[in-house]
């Protein structure tokens, strides 16, 4: 028995230097005719090298992941430098750059690490999802006269878009949900509290925009409320 148990341990031993393909010629004979004859190292002898390739992949899968999620963020940074450096108000196409190319960067590496964090994913793709869907409404339904949810859609949809995603990548779900309700709300509130006013030439103007911002920046300021209240119950 004493001699049975010193050959499994040396076996036992010698396992992760055969499964690592280090082992001597002899080592290596050692174990192989061992385990033809002990259940209990030849299990050993499997599971190491289950354990040892799930080890090795993930490892080359996490090393990957942070090789991209790098290049993305390097990207999306120098971007986002680029564009405030050009300034903002130069071409529509170079102001929404600035802030699609962070929110790709979050929507890519969220679905890139989807194996280990399935939650961000949801949260980042159902944000970004639940704001195609409003942006289409305010731009094909026009149920008002002034359609100050139309002008929500047309100049701030990027930048509110991009608050939301960023905030749901980082796991900030107050501040995502909060910005959602008032990009929803904000164009509603400012047609039904807007008035019209005349300008020296005759044509109409109508305060609905000034009334939407405020309601975005309310509910944006809510959220941000809400999420110090959280992040304080949490260190308690």
């Amino acid at each position: 028995m004493n001699e049975h148990k010193s050959k499994c341990g040396i076996c036992r031993d010698l396992i992760p230097l055969v499964k690592d393909d280090v082992a001597s010629e002899g080592s290596r004979e050692y174990v192989h005719e061992h385990i033809k004859e002990c259940r209990e190292c030849f299990d050993e002898y499997e599971s190491y090298s289950a354990l040892s390739a799930d080890s090795e992949g993930e490892a080359k899968y996490n090393k990957l992941a942070e090789r991209i999620k790098t290049m993305i963020w390097s990207g999306a940074l120098i971007m986002l430098i680029v564009g405030l450096a050009l300034g903002i108000g130069i071409s529509p196409v170079s102001s929404k750059l600035i802030f699609i190319i962070p929110v790709a960067a979050c929507v890519i590496v969220a679905a890139f690490n989807y194996k280990t964090d399935k939650t961000r994913m949801l949260w980042v793709l159902g944000t970004l999802a639940a704001f195609v869907a409003a942006y289409l409404l305010m731009r094909c339904i026009r149920p008002f006269e002034y359609n100050v949810s139309y002008w929500v859609a047309s100049h701030l949809t990027f930048a509110v878009v991009f608050i939301a995603v960023v905030s749901a990548f980082f796991m900030k779900r107050y501040m995502a949900a909060a910005v959602f309700a008032g990009y929803c709300i904000c164009g509603i509130a400012g047609e039904v509290f807007g008035t019209v006013s005349y300008d020296p030439g005759g044509g109409r103007l109508h305060n609905g925009w000034i009334i939407a911002v405020l309601v975005l920046a309310a509910f944006t300021i809510a959220g941000v409320m809400a999420e110090l209240i959280c992040s304080r119950k949490k260190k308690q």
